[in-house]
Parts: C-alpha cells; structure tokens; sequence
C-alpha cells in the first residue's frame, strides 16, 4: 500500500494549501532580512526569511530543540507529511520520507 502526505515549511506557508494559495496569488513573500541589514558576517541581505516559530508545533516532541534550524523545519515538515497521509509511529512500521531544501543552515555556508 502506498500513502502520500505533503508538509510545507516555507515563508509562503506552513502546510500545503496556505503555500499553495500563495502561489495561486502570486504573493511576493521575499524582501530585505532585518536581522542581517547591519550584520558583516552576511553578506546577503535580501531573502526570504520565516520568522514567525509556530511551525515549531508539528513536531514539537520529538526533542529537536539542539538541532539547528534548517533540520528542525525538516524534521517539521516531515511530520506534518505524515500528519496530512494519517500515518502514525508505530513500532515495526516503516516508512520512507522525501524531502527538498534549498542549501541547509545559512550559518553553515556564510561560514
């Protein structure tokens, strides 16, 4: 038996149909990032960042808190998938997770 979910962590959405209606309305969702404008140690200004945390609740139980941010919202988005197709942990089942993003922690590569 195959089960599909969707999860969408994004700044145009926090599950697939607010993203998706985002897109339908060709919402501009990107602009200069208030936290980098006077930071040297970055030198991209512009972007799209998602600065509201409520998507932290999808998964907050699963002790992620120490991970950084980029692996957080995949762990998320990876719930809420799971979530949207009713799976559930259970033990012995298995199941295999698809996941995109764009580079990881932006730390990481300004570094």
């Amino acid at each position: 038996m195959i089960v599909t979910g969707m999860g969408v962590i994004s700044p145009a959405g926090f599950s697939y149909p607010s993203f998706f209606q985002t897109l339908l309305d060709a919402k501009t969702v990107y602009g200069p990032i208030e936290a980098y404008r006077d930071d040297p140690q970055h030198r991209i200004k512009i972007g799209a960042r998602i600065a509201d945390e409520s998507w932290k609740a999808a998964c907050s139980d699963k002790g992620l808190e120490s991970d950084g941010r980029a692996a957080q919202m995949a762990a998320a988005t990876a719930c809420q998938a799971m979530e949207d197709a009713g799976l559930h942990v259970q033990q012995g089942l298995r199941i295999a997770v698809v996941m995109g993003t764009t580079m990881g922690e932006i730390q990481e590569e300004e570094r």
